[in-house]
């Protein structure tokens, strides 16, 4: 399947727009009931944790879970991939800058995911344990938060 095929670029559209109209609806949901609340500030709190969560996990379900590889376009080399671990991808006019903690590239997509897996996702027994106590005290802050945001 090759990267540039119609339906799913037209899939990406439909996706993008879906999680756009969502996030600045809510924003415009949340200004129209914000603005009218005695407590403003955790209408817009609440809104834009709400609305930032739904978004990134709105990208997570479009990626399929999996958003270890960069696949991008030149003139020069043509369609390039690339198993990336963790990066930044950040668009200023007409340029692109994309920056990666760790990146190879291949041109073969099945080879490349195998090591992508083999390299990148396999996670040492510390950062397993480490990314647990952090899931364990962000799932605090939002249970306290809803409490909060109760009383």
């Amino acid at each position: 399947m090759a990267t540039s095929e119609p339906g799913i670029l037209a899939l990406a559209f439909l996706a993008g727009g879906a999680l756009g109209a969502m996030f600045f609806g809510g924003l415009w949901w949340t200004v129209l009931r914000g603005a009218s609340s005695a407590t403003p500030a955790r209408w817009f709190l609440a809104s834009a944790l709400l609305r930032m969560g739904l978004t990134l996990a709105g990208f997570h379900v479009v990626a399929g879970g999996q958003a270890d590889l960069l696949i991008y376009e030149t003139r020069a080399h043509g369609e390039v991939c690339l198993g990336v671990d963790e990066g930044v991808l950040v668009k200023a006019g007409s340029e692109v800058l994309v920056s990666v903690r760790r990146a190879m590239g291949g041109a073969d997509l099945g080879q490349l995911r195998a090591v992508v897996e083999r390299e990148y996702l396999t996670l040492d027994e510390d950062e397993r344990s480490l990314r647990e106590v952090s899931a364990k005290l962000e799932s605090g802050f939002l249970h306290r938060f809803a409490e909060f945001q109760r009383d």
